[in-house]
């Protein structure tokens, strides 16, 4: 886990995962592309919560409190570079999408005022869509 953490953070830009190579990004979506480097960033953030509270349960306390405070950091950087901090909005293309609005609530990527306004972002997506998802792979889980 910790080597997978750290290659995120070696390949990663300001913590944002901006350049992962050839992913497919939240395969098989119905019509709507999610923003890859939202999907890498959240799952980056994710990888290092999950890392930073398995160290926890270990007992390893050092590694806890590093990798807690790397997924504030990664947290922080995603929300300034993708979120308007008024109206939860995201921010640049694809990023208004059932999955990037699903990943950054089920990885706790927003700031406890934005989640009940992405949330409702979140319905009125299904809504406009028939109340049919839109996720892919990715996205549905």
């Amino acid at each position: 886990m910790k080597k997978w953490v750290e290659y995120c953070r070696s390949t990663s830009h300001g913590s944002l995962r901006d350049n992962r190579g050839g992913d497919f990004g939240d395969w098989l979506s119905i019509g709507a592309d999610s923003n890859k480097d939202v999907i890498g960033t959240g799952y980056y953030a994710y990888s290092t919560r999950l890392l930073a509270k398995t160290a926890a349960v270990l007992g390893n306390t050092a590694d806890a409190a590093t990798y807690e405070a790397l997924f504030r950091d990664i947290r922080s950087a995603f929300n300034t570079k993708f979120v308007n901090p008024t109206t939860g909005a995201f921010i640049g293309a694809g990023t208004n999408t059932q999955c990037c609005y699903l990943m950054a609530l089920k990885f706790d990527l927003l700031p406890d005022v934005l989640r009940p306004h992405v949330a409702e972002l979140l319905d009125k997506d299904i809504a406009s869509r028939g109340y049919h998802l839109s996720t892919g792979f990715v996205g549905v889980s």
